[in-house]
């Protein structure tokens, strides 16, 4: 007989609760002992936790402290980059656009959560972003996960649409009802439960939206310096410094990684290494640092579209629209309608 996988959980996701739990003077550690978890999880960000002893805790947790909408309170004490790994993170924030943030997030959210499924579905000018856990979790269980899945996924738009920003709809295949917290943390924002998938609703013209202020910021959470980081976070912004560098080289046509490792002073093979510590290759880079351009081109109405390709380093015009699209969701001359009507 063939046993399947063991659902986990990185530990840094857990930390939220437990500084919400600290704050109470709730018997963390007892808790944590009574669900078999390890009691120094501090220690160990990228720990992987069993999905159903994690479940166990905070169910039990959250029933004896008497806490309701337990995830939504636990995410006030942290922001997204705190509980999200840099190698994960590194794709999101250097993002150009919210599709291919949220595409990145698609694609390694199971580097976080082994049994956590993520992708969109359109329906006209609405767009949901979906999410579905592959374990049975129980009702109160469920309820934790989609609630934290659809507050990162949140906090993840909001980081292109602006903080005040909030899900006209959000959906959960749980039917427990949300506690009056949840109604004031999401004041516009219509809940669904019982439904057979768990999502948030955007508008479709959003997906093409840039980041507003970049993705890693400092929070109001709780102070975590004496936690060791899973990476040297001074490297987040070894590929933002690069992309940046590459923009002047545009115009000359892709700049090859030869030249990018002489303009960081390292070798090709240390260059790949380290863009690959945050899962970002060299070409998704120069993508990237393509897209930056153009859309800045772009949204000046005198530059024509054909111009633009070329001044990022594209020899096919027609190749330069379906790069763009990839990333953006439209063609460039819907992208610059959308921008000149903001």
């Amino acid at each position: 007989m063939n046993m399947e996988p063991i659902a986990g959980v990185r530990a840094a996701h857990l930390f939220a609760f437990l500084d919400l739990l600290h704050s109470i003077g709730a018997p963390v550690d007892r808790g944590l002992r009574l669900a078999r978890l390890p009691t120094m999880l501090v220690e160990q960000p990228d720990a992987l936790l069993p999905s159903m002893l994690m479940k166990q805790f905070l169910n039990e947790m959250a029933h004896k402290e008497g806490i309701s909408d337990f995830a939504l309170r636990a995410k006030d004490f942290t922001t997204i980059n705190q509980q999200i790994s840099p190698a994960v993170l590194g794709p999101i924030y250097f993002a150009p656009t919210l599709k291919a943030a949220l595409e990145a997030a698609f694609r390694l959210a199971k580097q976080e959560i082994t049994h956590l499924n993520l992708w969109m579905t359109s329906d006209g000018a609405k767009v949901r972003v979906c999410h579905d856990y592959g374990i049975p979790l129980g009702e109160r269980g469920l309820r934790h996960f989609e609630l934290g899945s659809n507050v990162n996924l949140t906090r993840l738009v909001q980081k292109f649409a602006g903080p005040r920003w909030y899900p006209g709809t959000m959906a959960f295949r749980s039917t427990a009802a949300l506690g009056p917290y949840a109604a004031e943390k999401f004041p516009n924002t219509r809940f669904l439960t019982g439904q057979k998938l768990a999502w948030i609703e955007l508008p479709r013209s959003m997906l093409s939206l840039p980041p507003r202020a970049g993705l890693i910021a400092a929070g109001s959470a709780p102070d975590r310096s004496s936690r060791p980081q899973s990476a040297d976070a001074r490297a987040l912004d070894f590929p933002g410094s690069l992309k940046a560098a590459l923009g002047a080289y545009l115009g000359d046509g892709c700049p090859g990684i030869n030249l990018a490792a002489e303009i960081a002073g390292t070798s090709v093979r240390t260059l790949q290494r380290e863009l690959a510590q945050f899962g970002v290759s060299y070409s998704d880079l120069v993508q990237q640092a393509r897209f930056d351009a153009a859309s800045q081109l772009l949204q000046d109405s005198d530059n024509k579209v054909i111009d633009v390709a070329y001044a990022v380093g594209y020899e096919d015009p027609a190749h330069f629209t379906r790069a763009f699209r990839r990333i953006a969701g439209v063609s460039p001359r819907e992208y610059r309608r959308n921008r000149l009507a903001q």
